[in-house]
Parts: structure tokens; sequence; C-alpha cells
């Protein structure tokens, strides 16, 4: 999960989406998958077990947010891949969901596009996606363009101009990397 801010910079956004999976394990309807329940329901309940499976929890999952502006849906994905193409990688599709949850203050000219972005992707083998690494590149540095002073909480404050030039400062970076 990535974002550039937390619901209330505590719980992790992660979490609350785990709720959406199915937390009941599905109905036998042959003698052999009658079986294979039995067994799952002697695993301890949120446990994984080795080789697969899940007992009543949903999927097994790992990972975290990742908070950083615009850059943590990118280091989502760029993480998921590396888990995917990794020795730990167990055949599990990974699964990114990058969204922006910002709230702006009442009145603000930002207020209208905070909250109304979000992308959900599956990574694994043979995606529609290919991530190439000969045409990757990474820029950062540090800069107050968005930012949520203490005495402002919740809201940020934002110096559009400075992101767009971050922005394409960074982009020029990246291409002639």
């Amino acid at each position: 999960v990535a974002t550039e801010s937390g619901v209330d910079r505590s719980k992790s956004i992660k979490s609350h989406l785990l709720q959406l999976f199915n937390r009941q394990p599905p109905q036998p309807s042959t003698p052999n998958q009658t079986a294979a329940a039995a067994a799952a329901a002697s695993t301890p309940s949120g446990s994984h077990r080795g080789g697969g499976g899940w007992a009543g929890l949903g999927p097994p999952s790992e990972g975290t947010d990742m908070v950083h502006a615009c850059y943590g849906g990118t280091a989502a994905l760029l993480a998921a891949a590396a888990w995917v193409e990794s020795r730990r990688w167990d055949g599990r599709l990974a699964m990114v969901v990058a969204a922006d949850v910002a709230l702006y203050a009442p009145g603000s000219a930002a207020r209208p596009t905070g909250g109304c972005g979000a992308v959900a992707l599956l990574v694994g083998p043979s995606a529609p996606l290919v991530l190439d690494p000969l045409w990757y590149g990474s820029h950062s540095e540090h800069a107050y363009d968005f930012y949520k002073p203490l005495g402002d909480l919740p809201y940020p404050t934002v110096d559009g101009r400075l992101t767009l030039s971050q922005y394409l400062g960074a982009a020029g970076a990246c291409a002639a990397a």
C-alpha cells in the first residue's frame, strides 16, 4: 500500500484493506475438500502454513504502507516486482494499492483533488506491464513542497509551483541516468 499520508497517522491502510478479503474458509463440496478443510481448520487461526494455504483470516500478507508523497506508489510497485523476482517468491501474486488520501483545508484550491486517485495492481510473472531494468531511473531530494506542519495538522502546506519544479527536475535527472 502506498500513499502520501496515513489515514489517522497511526494505523496502516494495509490493515484496513485486509478486511476486504474473505475471512471464512470456502465450504467443501466433496469428501476430499472436506478433509482439506478439516486440515486447514486445525491450523492456528491467522497463521500461515508452509506450502501455501491459509486458515480463516484471509490471504497471508507481507509488506507495509509506503508513505512518501508521489514516490510511494512507485516504491511499492518496485518492491512487489523485486519480491516476485526473488528466491523468496512462493507463487502468489503481489498486490499494490496506491492511493491519494490527502485532506486539504476547507476553501483550499487543492480541496477538490484530495483523495481522488487510486489504483490497484496485481504483480506476477507474464504481466502485461513489463518493468524493464534498462529504463529505470530514480531521483529524490528534499523540498518543502508538500508537508504537514504540526500546528496545521491534519492539513498539508502545499507549494504547487515548487512541486512542479521538483517533478520536472526529477524527471530530467532520471532521463539523464
